[in-house]
């Protein structure tokens, strides 16, 4: 889809203009992120009580209201500032050719300097003045002043990656926004979260666990890491969260032998985020999961000193193998954070269920179409039946 020139009455001889040919060639696509950003009002996408934990509202972003109408002036405005500049340079080099051959190069230069300056001094003061640029500027600092816009939640995401976390139980986007504020550092941010789940906090986070938790089993185990918590025992607690967690993660698993988790989540958030047509909180939880997985899962150099940079030292790899645990609180309260939005995100994504297949050679998981999922579902019974085999000898 092309833009409609009747919206932008730009004169015919700057038709040709290059500004003006690559934004109407803007793509459907664009058009569509712009008008849902302009008219983002999601539908509930709380359906139960268990969504309904997050207690978040949908990120909005009034991106740029009217922004074709506000294209002609400000196009108008530029190619009047910049045509006659243009000229200017033009004439200066041409007059100055032969004059150059004779005179030193420095004073051709220093000329054709001067004209560059003059010509992007009268860009940025056409940019300055333009409603275009202003409109945009101020939908900016209203979206930075809105703690549920999509600007905002970017924000969250990249500094939650960064420190180590998914959003902390219970938080606002407002508490968020203000807390980040101040904090730079993923030390400095577990400090401030050290205080933030007090024991009020805890305990509320881990009732809400308890109800969410569906397999007997697991709460079994989960009763036996509270006792461990609450005895100070965080690397007990940290080894049992982390085995819950993996099974967890394995609920998306076509083969549940699979012992990869890298980057399980992305096919899933690329999905969510072509069904949904725009970023809601949901998407940004999803998100935030993913990169949590990721860290707690990185690739971990056995064979060497172990050594691991982040102020949280939980990861799965050296756990699962014995050589490195954590007895750090935040850690254990991390992992419950992990296992709380895990357990949400599952109750959310039971499309998800047995989806996902691990490509070995490229590693990355991906969705199997129908033959290839009635192959894999074939090589995992004929391996079970193997096994049985060898069993009976």
């Amino acid at each position: 889809m092309e833009c409609d020139d009747s919206k932008i009455n730009i004169k015919d001889n700057d038709k040709n203009n290059d500004i003006y040919i690559k934004i109407k060639n803007i793509p459907d696509t664009s058009l569509k992120v712009i008008n849902a950003f302009q008219d983002n009002k999601i539908n509930e996408i709380i359906k139960n009580n268990t969504i309904e934990k997050l207690k978040l509202q949908v990120p909005t972003f009034n991106f740029s209201k009217n922004l074709f109408k506000l294209i002609d002036t400000s196009m108008s405005s530029f190619y009047s500032a910049s045509g006659s500049i243009v000229q200017k340079q033009l004439s200066i080099i041409n007059s100055n050719v032969v004059e150059a051959m004779t005179n030193p190069l420095m004073k051709v230069i220093n000329q054709i300097a001067e004209s560059q300056k003059e010509m992007m001094n009268a860009i940025m003061s056409s940019i300055t003045v333009s409603p275009l640029f202003e409109s945009l500027y101020k939908s900016l600092e209203e979206a930075k002043a809105d703690p549920y816009s999509i600007y905002n939640w970017f924000k969250y995401y990249d500094k939650l990656s960064e420190f180590f976390w998914i959003m902390p139980y219970n938080m606002t986007p407002v508490e968020l926004r203000d807390i980040l504020l101040d904090i730079k550092t993923e030390k400095e941010f577990d400090k401030y979260i050290f205080k933030y789940f007090n024991k009020t906090k805890v305990n509320s986070l881990i009732d809400d666990i308890k109800k969410l938790i569906d397999r007997k089993q697991d709460l079994k185990l989960f009763e036996q890491i509270i006792i461990a918590y609450n005895n100070k025992s965080y690397s007990l607690a940290s080894i049992g969260l982390m085995s819950i967690i993996d099974n967890l993660l394995s609920y998306y698993l076509l083969n549940k032998g699979c012992n990869s988790r890298l980057k399980l989540f992305e096919p899933i958030i690329k999905n969510l985020k072509s069904k949904r047509e725009s970023f809601d909180d949901f998407t940004f939880i999803v998100m935030m999961i993913n990169s949590n997985i990721n860290l707690l899962y990185e690739d971990i150099e056995f064979n060497k000193k172990i050594d691991i940079k982040t102020n949280k030292k939980a990861r799965r790899n050296p756990v699962s193998h014995g050589k490195s645990y954590s007895n750090k609180k935040i850690d254990t309260i991390m992992l419950l954070n992990t296992m709380y939005y895990l357990l949400i995100a599952k109750a959310e994504l039971k499309e998800y269920k047995n989806s996902l297949c691990y490509d070995r050679n490229n590693k990355i998981f991906y969705f199997p179409d129908k033959t290839d999922k009635e192959n894999i579902k074939k090589k995992i019974k004929e391996k079970i039946n193997n096994n049985k085999k060898l069993y009976k000898q």
